[in-house]
């Protein structure tokens, strides 16, 4: 199935993706031509040990190659090293469609460069430390490079520990290279935001339902985000809304421009459009360094994959994950959860103080309109659990909060976790889940169901 696809990248995608140093970029650079040479020119006892390559090799090296010569002469490209925006996956394509046929064949070229590089990168490293390789495991870089990549980092774990500990720390991505995909999450609402490189403000609430679509060239850019001058200056709270479904976006948006009170001008909207992109998640980390009062919510179905897409937005999730629960990655992002909680929404339904509200309708949920857990979602849920209890028994925000995060930092992380702990261990017991369409039912608008669970 695809959300479990996307599920298990939630849960094992590399989501780092700052660029190597320059000296490193260009040793790895380095060693994968050098490796391809001395492939070209070896001389082997018998034409039958000698590398021979298929037609359809030669074209996937080729394509390979055409990617990193982009990289290496854009004019983004200082110091020897890739910046950030060399281009679009889509770009890349139409630079050679001719070469790559298709645009899958572009992504399956930018990751296989990367591992190409992960395998220069140990092998230069054995290089300098003379230490001798295996000249016929070599002849499978460019065919077997993650079997080659094992087989030195094998090699290299075998001779020097610390070596092994410094080649960790990197692994190639396609953002690393400066490759970045087209925009899939949407941002609107009452934001203003500051970018440098160069220098200029965009208005965000100016571009209405349409958003700023919301791209890792534009998040690294970040300097800082503040309320536009359009906004209540009484307004007692800024929020920005994380929502996983762009139907319930834009009946948010629609109802918040209906009202146009100072609770909704007051809000910003990301919408993730799914599982949120490498984009969404480093912009919640970069907007909550340079703006830690704003609040920051998340809303998703009350389902197995809405939890899992809740702690990948948090950074709880992906390669980032087994560093945080060490202590080690900082940049855990503080959500406030703001459902779907299949608990309140069959267990009490609506709540005493909100049932007389003006916008409750007179509809309410029975346990019998819930939908049922599947096969799957029962094994995402156990995945998700065990995330969130691994991250809570290793006190994550405790050892966030001892780098640098606040108090209110670590006890928003902690009670978030808590929160969807219990949301976890009741789909469990009950064995139904709840849609973010169903939950917002019984409220005039998905915007009132917003607030009445971000008050309450």
């Amino acid at each position: 199935m695809e959300m479990s696809s996307r599920c298990a990248d939630a849960f094992d995608e590399a989501a780092g993706a700052l660029p190597p140093p320059p000296r490193q970029f260009e040793d790895d650079v380095d060693a994968v031509v050098l490796i391809f040479l001395s492939l070209l020119i070896a001389k082997t006892p018998s034409p039958a040990a000698a590398v021979q390559y298929k037609m359809s090799q030669l074209l996937i090296i080729a394509q390979a190659f055409f990617v990193l010569a982009v990289v290496r002469s854009s004019g983004d490209v200082h110091d020897g090293s890739p910046q950030v925006g060399v281009c679009t996956e889509r770009d890349l394509y139409y630079r050679h469609p001719l070469l790559f046929g298709s645009q899958r064949a572009t992504h399956a070229s930018i990751e296989r460069l990367c591992r190409w590089l992960d395998v220069g990168h140990v092998w230069s490293t054995l290089k300098r430390r003379h230490i001798e390789m295996n000249s016929v495991l070599l002849r499978q870089v460019f065919c077997k490079p993650q079997h080659v990549h094992s087989q030195l980092h094998s090699l290299l774990r075998a001779s020097n520990t610390d070596a092994v500990t410094a080649v960790a720390q990197l692994a190639y991505t396609r953002e690393s290279l400066g490759i970045t995909a087209a925009g899939k999450s949407t941002l609107s609402g009452a934001l203003i935001i500051e970018l440098c490189r160069p220098s200029e403000y965009v208005d965000v609430s100016a571009c209405g339902a349409a958003g700023v679509s919301l791209t890792y060239p534009l998040v690294t850019r970040l300097m800082g985000c503040h309320r536009p001058p359009s906004s209540p200056p009484l307004a007692s709270v800024s929020a920005l809304l994380v929502i996983e479904k762009e139907s319930i976006y834009h009946a948010v948006l629609q109802a918040a421009e209906r009202r146009r009170n100072g609770w909704s001008r007051s809000f910003s909207f990301l919408c993730t459009k799914g599982y949120p992109c490498v984009a969404a998640q480093q912009w919640l980390r970069r907007v909550h360094a340079v703006w830690p009062s704003l609040e920051l919510h998340v809303l998703v179905d009350g389902d197995p994959h809405g939890l899992c897409i809740a702690l990948t937005a948090m950074g709880l999730l992906g390669s980032r994950a087994r560093h945080a629960i060490e202590g080690a990655v900082t940049e855990i992002t503080p959500l406030h959860f703001a459902g779907v909680c299949p608990s309140r929404v069959f267990d009490r339904c609506i709540t005493n103080s909100t049932r007389n509200s003006a916008w409750v309708s007179h509809a309410t949920l029975s346990a019998s309109e819930g939908i049922s857990l599947t096969r799957d979602d029962r094994r995402v849920l156990r995945r998700v659990k065990a995330a969130m209890q691994g991250a809570l028994d290793a006190r994550v925000a405790v050892a966030a909060a001892s780098v640098g995060s606040s108090e209110t930092d670590k006890t928003n992380v902690r009670r978030t976790l808590e929160k969807m702990m219990q949301e976890a261990d009741w789909m469990e017991r009950s064995g139904i889940k709840c849609e973010l369409q169903l939950a917002c039912r019984p409220f005039e608008s998905p915007l009132h169901f917003v607030e009445e669970n971000i008050s309450s």
